[in-house]
């Protein structure tokens, strides 16, 4: 950011020194520019020409969005932190209970996902819980819950393929999980037809799974998580929470760098805090 800033100060200053020696050679003195005077003629040089500034700005109008955005991005990325440390010791009411597990089961950080597999934030943000899994190992553990779209049918029958997987084999589920984001476009255009092949492709007992289906805990586990986005007040997916830090959005890597950062140092300093 500060090199970008330069691009708009160094124009000043050459508009600056231009003035002040045209000025110097009108008046016929020696007055020079020193360390000393510098910010002070700079001053009274730009209130008494405004427009250089906005000569400057115009012309460097990309770069000054730039800034503006960037400035921006700042003021909420601070505002996040501050929730979130508001957020750490409030814990998150929600159902876990069979409900698959990806990562160390032990792990003191807990990812948990409201999220659908016919959403494209949803597919995208899964490739980066996929890389916080693998880049902390042992110390982080995945939990995805449904909430899918109102009123879009192929989104709830994903949702209770995912569940009554699960039924079978935590590994296939997880497998199926990572095919049907692979072939979300699929899965829109074909519907279930997609989720009949990608059972198959992962090697699941289709008979068995076309079974439990039918099974009333499946609609259970889905109603559940419905309820629970609906006491998170949560009105869109995806949606994460770390460990009581709230990720809305396929954010970037970072934030969710930040977010586990956060829960495993709070974790450690409640582990030794005196009881």
């Amino acid at each position: 950011m500060l090199f970008s800033f330069r691009f708009i100060t160094y124009p000043l200053i050459t508009i600056f020194i231009l003035y002040t020696c045209h000025n110097a050679l009108a008046s016929n003195n020696d007055s020079m520019i020193t360390s000393e005077n510098f910010e002070s003629q700079l001053r009274l040089l730009l209130h008494n020409h405004p427009e250089l500034v906005l000569d400057v700005l115009r012309e460097h109008s990309e770069l000054v969005l730039e800034i503006a955005q960037q400035g921006s991005k700042q003021r909420q990325h601070k505002s996040l932190i501050a929730q979130w440390k508001k957020d750490i010791t409030t814990p998150k009411n929600m159902h876990l209970e069979n409900r698959p597990i990806r990562g160390n089961p032990k792990a003191p950080v807990t990812i948990v996902a409201f999220s659908d597999f016919t959403c494209l934030y949803c597919s995208q943000a899964s490739k980066t819980v996929q890389q916080m899994l693998i880049d902390y190992k042992d110390n982080v553990k995945y939990i995805f819950k449904h909430f899918p779209l109102k009123g879009h049918t192929i989104s709830q029958q994903a949702a209770i393929y995912f569940i009554a997987a699960s039924f079978q084999s935590n590994e296939k589920a997880w497998a199926l999980y990572d095919l049907l984001f692979q072939k979300r476009d699929e899965l829109l255009q074909n519907g279930e037809q997609t989720l009949k092949q990608a059972v198959k492709e992962v090697g699941l007992d289709i008979k068995k799974l076309m079974s439990d289906l039918n099974k009333a805990e499946v609609n259970n586990i889905l109603g559940q998580d419905i309820k629970d986005a609906a006491q998170l007040d949560i009105s869109g997916t995806p949606y994460f929470i770390v460990n009581n830090l709230i990720l809305r959005g396929a954010l970037p890597p970072e934030l969710f760098t930040e977010a586990i950062n956060m829960a495993l140092k709070n974790t450690k300093e409640v582990s030794t805090s005196p009881k």
